[in-house]
């Protein structure tokens, strides 16, 4: 096997020198591309800021490494975005190498330069990288669970299993879909002998105690808080919604064509239905073992109820290997280079639109950036208006996202110049991290310094909250400008307690 350089790489045949000069010059480009950008936090990424402030062995709605992950970066460089958002790229770029890794164990050197190319240039790891999420560190330690379960396939040794083990147990703190992971071991083992005879040894058992080592703090935490992010991730799903929805299955199977990349996933729906007919070697079985039916259940998920793009992207470690090799070794690494090439204009245009971002109008329904713009403007409107109609004792909501955002934006005034931030909190189970964090408790009513509150949300006139208080008014509703044709509208009202 050859050894990693970092001389000049060559254009011609892509070596593993190109994939290291590839994986270090993307890795800027979106470093640099997150310092410039103008875009705000998105209030999932402000809760796991707010997350890291409290690192913990467990959150309402996810298990604790994104908190770890953004509490390390914030304390090297600060609490700006580019800051919070830093380790995304850096982590996609690690995964890049780990994929290469696997595949060289898997399958060969072409092969595995290849994969790591792929899977650096996918159009979902080009918009991810520019956002913190738990997909991320999730995709970094599948990838080394891969590589490390390659390992043990040729060596069987006690060090490459708990190896195993201890990447599936970071995979398992950074998203409980980890665990699709065992479900394609087993599969595997289904279909091939040779995969039994490599996980049939005693070795095995070093895999199964580091995985439990790494978790088992999550676990206890989950059982002192009862269970509530196992709870929460359950509700996700969503099983209780009208059943079949052929529409929405569609929707999903359509995005994997975008996240993975038309010709990539094209080319996987090929190798499945190839790999069904005729004997193919172990190591595509194992990576289709661990990437398609992921696809197939979360499509599944989205027939019976609903399922965002992004919960298929554990599928796409182990399919940007197998699909590589199919394409290397029917002499098509043209579709390779298409492929690549296709991404790299998408993803580098994206960045560029993401630079223009809060000025830029892009047409109508098919804004990427939406969401992620006009949070700061939020939090300054609401903070004029507490200066504006106040005092107020506490500002009150029961809009998680918007409490997010606000959360981060007036991270300086909060209690500081400013009343404290709650979530409205009825006393029943919690319904987010807020509610369990920033709780507003009405039974008995508690409030330390008095009884004006400024309730405020995206929704209107708290019509089944303000009976409970002595007496509530309206006091203005403000339209945030989003983007020409889409605003935020931001609804204010005065609830005031017993006297």
């Amino acid at each position: 096997m050859s050894t990693f350089s970092l001389q000049a790489p060559s254009l011609k045949t892509p070596n593993w020198s190109f994939l290291i000069w590839a994986i270090i010059a993307l890795t800027g480009i979106r470093l640099v591309t997150l310092v410039l950008s103008p875009l705000d936090l998105f209030p999932d990424e402000a809760q796991y800021w707010d997350w890291s402030r409290d690192p913990a062995w467990g959150y309402f709605s996810k298990p604790p490494l994104i908190g770890w992950i953004i509490n390390a970066s914030t304390s090297l460089c600060g609490h700006g975005e580019a800051c919070i958002r830093a380790t995304s790229p850096l982590l996609h770029g690690l995964t890049a190498l780990f994929v290469g890794l696997a595949a060289r164990r898997l399958f060969d050197e072409t092969t595995a330069v290849w994969s790591g190319l792929v899977y650096l240039t996918l159009p979902g790891v080009f918009f991810s990288a520019g956002f913190v999420s738990t997909d991320v560190p999730l995709l970094t330690a599948l990838s080394a669970s891969l590589w490390a379960l390659a390992r043990f396939r040729d060596t069987g040794s006690w060090g490459d299993a708990a190896l195993i083990g201890l990447f599936l147990g970071f995979g398992f703190l950074a998203k409980y879909a980890a665990l699709y992971f065992f479900g394609g071991i087993v599969l595997w083992a289904i279909l091939s002998e040779d995969a039994r005879s490599a996980l049939f040894r005693p070795q095995i058992l070093a895999a199964g105690l580091s995985f439990f080592v790494v978790i088992a703090n999550n676990l206890l935490w989950n059982q002192e808080n009862g269970f509530v992010t196992i709870a929460h991730t359950a509700d996700n799903a969503n099983w209780g919604a009208d059943l079949l929805n052929p529409g929405k299955a569609a929707e999903f199977v359509g995005a994997q064509f975008g996240v993975f990349g038309p010709i990539l996933f094209a080319c996987l729906i090929l190798v499945t239905i190839q790999a069904s007919r005729r004997p193919v070697p172990d190591a595509v079985k194992l990576c289709l073992a661990l990437s398609v039916p992921i696809v197939l259940v979360v499509s599944l998920q989205a027939l019976v109820s609903r399922a965002h793009a992004n919960w298929a992207a554990a599928a796409y470690v182990a399919a940007s290997p197998v699909v590589c090799w199919y394409l290397v070794h029917h002499a098509r690494t043209h579709l390779l280079r298409l492929s690549v090439a296709l991404h790299l204009v998408l993803g580098l245009s994206l960045y560029g639109f993401s630079l223009g971002a809060n000025t830029l109008a892009l047409v109508p329904g098919i804004d990427p950036f939406h969401r992620v713009v006009a949070w700061k403007d939020t939090a300054a409107a609401v903070q004029a208006l507490t200066v504006e109609q106040g005092p107020f004792d506490v500002i009150l909501s029961d809009d998680r996202r918007l409490m997010a955002a606000l959360v981060y934006e007036l991270r300086d005034w909060e209690g500081q110049e400013g009343p404290p931030l709650k979530m409205w909190y009825p006393g029943e189970t919690p319904g987010n991290h807020y509610a369990m964090d920033r709780p507003f408790e009405m039974a008995p009513f508690k409030l330390e310094q008095g009884n004006r509150v400024l309730f405020v949300n995206r929704f209107g006139f708290p019509a089944a909250i303000a009976p409970q208080f002595a007496a509530s008014e309206k006091l203005a509703e403000i339209a945030i400008p989003i983007r020409p044709w889409r605003t935020r509208p931001l609804h204010f009202s005065l609830l005031e307690g017993p006297l």
